[in-house]
């Protein structure tokens, strides 16, 4: 379940990405979120930086989760180097390793996998974070928009 190697997902990658940002959206409605009116705007402009300080907040832990996952992954990666340059019944050279060995090693491409997920989880509270910041613009032109008139 690589990417395909132009960077695209497969359709069962797309999938699954939907259904996290799905399950995601259950407990974080940022369209709800964001949407104002002339009726609540007092109290939507009260409450936008506290909710976006709790989606950075989301969004840095996700962050440090997926960091934390990259630096055990790389050392997945360094054992699993170690193990087919060291101890595989055959003697295959860094490149064979390399090119052929790891790209297809279980472990690895279960890792990548969980580090994908964890890009995903990333992804999604990153665009919680920019709608409500855009919010905070569009509230502005809003009001600058009733002082014209």
């Amino acid at each position: 379940m690589e990417p395909n190697d132009n960077g695209t997902l497969s359709s069962t990658e797309e999938q699954e990405r939907d259904d996290i940002w799905k399950a995601l959206y259950e407990t974080h409605k940022i369209d709800e979120e964001v949407k104002f009116n002339e009726f609540n705007i007092g109290d939507k402009l009260k409450e936008h930086p506290f909710i976006k300080l709790n989606y950075e907040n989301l969004y840095y832990k996700e962050q440090a989760k997926y960091v934390r996952m990259t630096e055990v992954f790389e050392k997945i990666q360094g054992l699993r180097y170690d193990y087919y340059r060291f101890n595989f019944s055959k003697e295959l050279t860094n490149k064979e390793i390399e090119k052929y060995y790891l790209p297809k090693d279980p472990t690895i491409l279960e890792a990548k996998k969980k580090l994908r997920k964890q890009q995903w989880n990333m992804d999604f509270y990153k665009m919680c974070v920019d709608a409500i910041t855009n919010q905070g613009w569009r509230m502005k032109e809003f009001l600058d928009s009733l002082k014209i008139t």
